[in-house]
């Protein structure tokens, strides 16, 4: 910070030779870049200075078993040993999941469902469609679609889903990221599959 003194105390000393006043200002931008430059300089010097924490391991134990058992009945009991691992996985509390599970146990796996569920990882499912926002909290969802379609084609056929292609959501006019940038929509983040 001594060197941002030092730069001051020079455009002061300037500042009072010269009494033009767009000189003044184009000097005092300066100033303000220069400050700037110098606090970005000292802050990317600390975050190199940071001393990390040794992981414990790479991939938590808990996961190791899921492709060799399956999730609910092999992981779901583990996980729910470790709450924050718990909330870390699925995006929600143990408490918050239990009520879910509750509230859509009856419609998964229908009795005598016969193909329509079975999706192409050869099992039985029924589709959970969510939209989430910022801070992971649903603002959509759409549950009971058959496992065997495809993730885009329930997206399209879902209420939100139909909205969004008609442009009907209400979503806000594109904005411009930055000051000289070209305006971006606003879009929804989805995986491969959308």
């Amino acid at each position: 910070m001594a060197f941002i003194q030092k730069y001051r105390a020079w455009v002061t000393e300037r500042a009072r030779q010269v009494n033009n006043a767009e000189e003044e200002q184009l000097l005092n931008d300066i100033l303000i870049f220069v400050i700037t430059h110098e606090i970005l300089r000292i802050n990317s010097e600390e975050k190199k200075k940071r001393i990390y924490k040794k992981k414990r391991f790479w991939v938590h134990p808990v996961f190791k078993l899921r492709n060799r058992h399956g999730f609910y009945h092999a992981i779901y009991p583990t996980l729910s040993r470790y709450e924050p691992k718990f909330k870390n996985y699925m995006r929600m509390s143990l408490s918050q999941f239990e009520e879910l599970l509750a509230l859509v146990a009856l419609y998964i796996c229908p009795h005598n469902a016969g193909s329509l569920y079975y999706n192409y990882k050869n099992y039985h499912s029924i589709v959970l469609l969510g939209i989430c926002d910022a801070n992971y909290m649903f603002t959509f969802v759409d549950i009971g679609s058959y496992g065997r379609r495809s993730d885009d084609g329930i997206f399209r056929d879902s209420i939100v889903g139909q909205k969004f292609y008609n442009k009907e959501m209400g979503l806000p006019e594109p904005e411009k990221l930055t000051v000289d940038g070209d305006p971006m929509p606003y879009v929804l983040v989805g995986d491969e599959a959308f």
